[in-house]
């Protein structure tokens, strides 16, 4: 995930509060955003409904007592939110 400025235009279009989002630059095959239906430019705005605006705040909410929790996550995807249930699986490897 790559950090991205909002536009000014496009946080009041959609009523976001955060200046920045996360966007979406791997997918895995077969990992819980690829089930969840999250695709490579979406731009992750919020989580359970906490805005995230970088990847600490994404990983507040990856740790392992979460591990087979359902999370609702709040994309932008070209141009509207795109709510998905994204259910936690086991990390197996490093930061992608």
């Amino acid at each position: 995930m790559q950090s991205v400025r909002l536009p000014d235009a496009l946080r009041r279009k959609l009523n976001l509060t955060g200046d920045a989002g996360m966007m979406v630059t791997i997918v895995e095959p077969g990992g819980p955003a690829e089930k969840a239906g999250a695709v490579i430019g979406d731009v992750l705005v919020a989580i359970d409904g906490k805005p995230v605006s970088d990847i600490g705040g994404v990983q507040s909410f990856l740790g392992g007592e979460r591990v087979g929790k359902t999370l609702t996550a709040l994309f932008i995807r070209g141009g509207v939110l795109t709510e998905l249930a994204i259910t936690l699986g086991e990390q197996l490897g490093g930061e992608k």
